[in-house]
């Protein structure tokens, strides 16, 4: 197949040619070349809606976020914020306890939330004899 048949220009043909050739036999040999990677990619807009989703909540809130993750044994997109105080006083029930640990004397207690497709995720600590 020609890098014309994939819908590249001919300019950017001439550039990366012998580059589509493992391509084109790769999918050649495949009955459906594009069966499943188009269902991981529906997938993939869906998990990053989600995130575009609950990332626009958590700054309508002015929570702090820190970091935006997605793991692919993890259904949702995790996402951490600095505090889960303005997110408490929504008086949301679906506030979970995940558990905890010591860091010297402080109790990290760590918390979820599942809201618009995503898991937000945040720690708190509590003053204590160790």
């Amino acid at each position: 197949m020609s890098a014309l048949e994939y819908g590249i220009s001919a300019e950017l043909a001439a550039l990366g040619e012998p580059r589509l050739a493992p391509l084109a036999l790769a999918t050649r040999a495949d009955p459906d070349p594009h069966g499943e990677l188009c269902g991981r990619l529906a997938i993939y807009d869906q998990r990053a809606a989600d995130a575009r989703r609950g990332v626009r909540w958590l700054l309508g809130l002015g929570v702090r976020i820190l970091s935006i993750t997605q793991y692919s044994q993890v259904e949702k997109p995790q996402i951490v914020v600095a505090s889960g105080a303005r997110l408490r006083q929504l008086g949301t029930h679906d506030v979970a306890y995940l558990g905890q640990h010591r860091e010297g004397r402080r109790m990290v207690l760590t918390y979820a939330l599942e809201h618009a497709g995503c898991l937000i995720r945040w720690q708190e600590s509590e003053e204590g004899e160790p």
